[in-house]
C-alpha cells in the first residue's frame, strides 16, 4: 500500500517536472522565434529604401534620350519591381497570425488598385463591377491578395488584353483572357513554377493570407484562353 503512494508520489514529481521542462522550452522556443520574427521585420524594412530608391533614379534615366527602351535599364526596373512586390508580400505575411477583420466595400479596393495597374498596364483593359460588395476581412492582407492576383492578370495577358474584375454572391472573380495555366490546381503550392518569371512566391502567399482570413481561393484555366481566379468570402 505505501509503495504504491510512493509510486504514485514519484509520479507526479516526474510529470510537474516533465511539465516545468515542456514550459520552460516553449517560452525559449517562443523568444527564439519573437527573435526571428523581429529580425525579419527589420531586414524587409531596411529593403525598402534600397529598392525605392533604385526605382526613383530608373524613372528619372528614362526622362533621358536613349534610356527610355534600353533594354538592360528595362531589365533591371523588373527585377526591382519584382523584389518591392516580394517585399510587400513578406510585409503582409508577417502579420499573418494577428489579422484583424473588418468590414469593407471590397469594390473601393479594387478600385484602387485597378487606378494604380491601368498605369503600369496600360494597354490592358480593366473591365470592373462597380456593384457595392461588403466582406469582413483584413483589409491590408486582401489588398496584397487582390493586387497579387490583377498584377498576374495584367502580367500573363496577351497585348492589348482584357481584364474583367466582377462579383456574383459572395464570390469575386478576377478573370484574364491570356496565355492560361497549365496546371491551376496546383498553381498554390510554393514550389510550382510555371514559367521562369511567374507564378511563383506571389501565389503562395495569395493562398496563405486567405487561409488566415477564411477566404477560399480557387483557380481555373484553359491553356491559351485565360484563367480566372475566384475569391469565396
Amino acid at each position: 500500500m505505501i509503495s504504491s503512494y510512493i509510486f504514485a508520489f514519484v509520479t507526479l514529481i516526474l510529470l510537474m517536472f516533465g511539465y516545468y521542462l515542456f514550459k520552460k522550452e516553449k517560452k525559449r522556443h517562443q523568444q527564439t522565434l519573437q527573435k526571428l520574427d523581429n529580425f525579419s521585420q527589420d531586414i524587409i524594412h531596411d529593403i525598402n529604401t534600397p529598392i525605392t530608391s533604385i526605382l526613383l533614379n530608373i524613372k528619372l534615366l528614362e526622362k533621358k534620350d536613349g534610356f527610355v527602351d534600353n533594354k538592360n535599364l528595362q531589365r533591371i526596373k523588373a527585377s526591382a519591381e519584382h523584389i518591392q512586390e516580394i517585399q510587400n508580400n513578406l510585409t503582409v505575411l508577417l502579420q499573418e497570425n494577428a489579422l484583424k477583420v473588418e468590414k469593407i466595400n471590397l469594390v473601393e479596393v479594387v478600385q484602387e488598385l485597378v487606378d494604380t495597374h491601368e498605369k503600369i498596364y496600360p494597354s490592358i483593359e480593366i473591365q470592373v463591377d462597380d456593384e457595392a460588395f461588403f466582406v469582413e476581412v483584413n483589409q491590408d492582407a486582401i489588398t496584397q491578395v487582390i493586387s497579387n492576383l490583377l498584377s498576374n492578370a495584367c502580367k500573363y495577358n496577351h497585348k492589348n488584353g482584357v481584364v474583367k474584375i466582377y462579383s456574383n454572391g459572395q464570390k469575386l472573380f478576377i478573370e484574364d483572357f491570356g496565355h492560361g495555366i497549365k496546371n491551376p490546381k496546383e498553381v498554390f503550392k510554393r514550389s510550382y513554377k510555371e514559367q521562369n518569371d511567374g507564378y511563383g512566391i506571389g501565389l503562395d502567399i495569395v493562398k496563405r493570407l486567405c487561409d488566415a482570413m477564411d477566404v477560399e481561393v480557387s483557380a481555373k484555366s484553359k491553356n491559351s484562353m485565360g484563367s480566372v481566379f475566384i475569391l469565396e468570402f
